[in-house]
């Protein structure tokens, strides 16, 4: 509009960076020369990548490809930050191709690059970019942008412990059939922490195929019960990790039946379980009995409700608990489970699973320096208790 051209067109010089980078993008506002070279010398990474993207659209390649070079190979955060931003308005693939090393750098810059231009060749950097808080959600728009290339990326990506349910959960908003096939597939992985990211991954999913869902229900049923008889057999972090898993393969038979039976009320029979709540458990059980039909009431309810154990079918090995197992049995073997353990030893970590304390463990090895949100504080090795350490008390409760 001719308003919006003259107001641009009046503003200050002295204006802050983001208002003249803006105006820059408003290629029908005149820009002398002398002050676009100014601002390409001088500025902060928004205003010189603006100005350097204003000269390539008026010159081409040529014009920029000095101060560009020059800002790719610089140790300046401010000069790489806004390369990476010039580098996403250009077709030139050899720049392109620094994104890597220039994100090692200025991650957020190239993941917001990323974002808004999905290219498959960069699936594995947009992965890695899903630990990151700072970079997950560009990360994740750039991979679902990059449609049904992104789903073999994000398949191999569960054997990274770090990333595997973030990998999951993008994989679940990838709209592609490959994406649904790869999720019902995962329905059956060997580790119950990727059935579980797979399962919510397909939460609200329609038109899925029936019988693998079925299967599916069935051997996380023999399953629960497994873990059910572990639970009761075992004593201390084996009790523990056996009744936290029970639970969720329940919760992964309650999503599986809102699969199955989109219009019966499992989705809220799943809040009511998970909350573990004595009353709201009971509350489920109802609604479960109410809504199952008799193959399922008959056998499912008793395992729910702890009065039948019974025979057990032989089940492949869980590979997570089996390593938890040998590592309870001979101390020394498993690094990562022994600071898990540590953890868990204190008051401040105690309810948690010794699955996410393993992932926390290994994220506190991968950040150097440690990563944002707090560091967690040792006293000869072990971790101090939250009350002690925070109350100031001798005693932890």
């Amino acid at each position: 509009h001719p308003d919006s051209i003259q107001f641009l067109a009046e503003l200050s010089p002295t204006e802050s960076e983001r208002v003249l980078a803006a105006r820059l993008e408003c290629a029908e506002v005149p820009v002398s020369p002398q002050l676009l070279q100014s601002w390409i010398q001088t500025s902060g990474a928004a205003l010189r990548s603006a100005a350097l993207i204003r000269l390539f659209h008026e010159k081409g390649m040529e014009a920029i490809s000095s101060s560009l070079e020059e800002w790719i190979h610089s140790k300046d955060p401010t000069l790489s930050e806004a390369a990476v931003r010039v580098i996403g308005e250009t077709e030139e693939r050899r720049f392109w191709e620094e994104l890597p090393r220039l994100a090692k750098t200025v991650p957020v810059a190239v993941a917001e690059v990323l974002s808004k231009n999905p290219d498959s060749s960069f699936s594995s950097l947009c992965i890695q970019f899903l630990i990151d808080e700072r970079t997950y959600l560009p990360a994740r728009e750039a991979l679902i942008g990059m449609g049904k290339d992104a789903v073999d990326p994000l398949v191999q990506a569960i054997d990274l412990p770090l990333v595997m349910g973030r990998a999951i959960q993008v994989l679940g908003q990838v709209r592609e059939r490959n994406a649904r096939v790869a999720l019902v597939h995962l329905l059956a992985h060997p580790d119950d922490e990727v059935r579980s990211h797979a399962a919510r991954a397909l939460s609200g999913v329609r038109g899925l195929r029936m019988a693998p869902i079925q299967e599916a229900i069935e051997n996380e049923f023999h399953h629960a019960k497994q873990l059910r008889k572990e639970a009761v057999e075992s004593e201390g972090v084996l009790h523990s990790e056996a009744e936290a898993e029970f639970n969720r393969a329940v919760e992964r038979i309650l999503i599986l039946f809102s699969l199955l039976y989109p219009k019966k009320p499992f989705r809220r029979i799943l809040l009511s379980w998970i909350s573990s709540d004595k009353l709201q458990r009971g509350f489920a059980l109802e609604a479960l009995e109410g809504n199952l039909d008799a193959h399922w009431r008959e056998r499912l309810l008793p395992v729910l409700d702890g009065s039948e154990i019974g025979s057990v079918e032989k089940r492949e090995v869980d590979p997570w608990r089996d390593r938890l197992r040998k590592a309870l049995a001979h101390p020394g073997t498993d690094d990562i489970i022994d600071e898990a353990l540590r953890l868990k030893m204190s008051s401040l970590f105690e309810r948690w699973r010794m699955r996410d304390l393993e992932a926390l463990v290994l994220r506190m090895r991968e950040s150097s320096p440690p990563a944002s949100g707090g560091r967690i504080v040792l006293a000869d090795g072990n971790p101090v208790h939250l009350a002690s350490g925070i109350l100031g008390h001798e005693d932890s409760s």
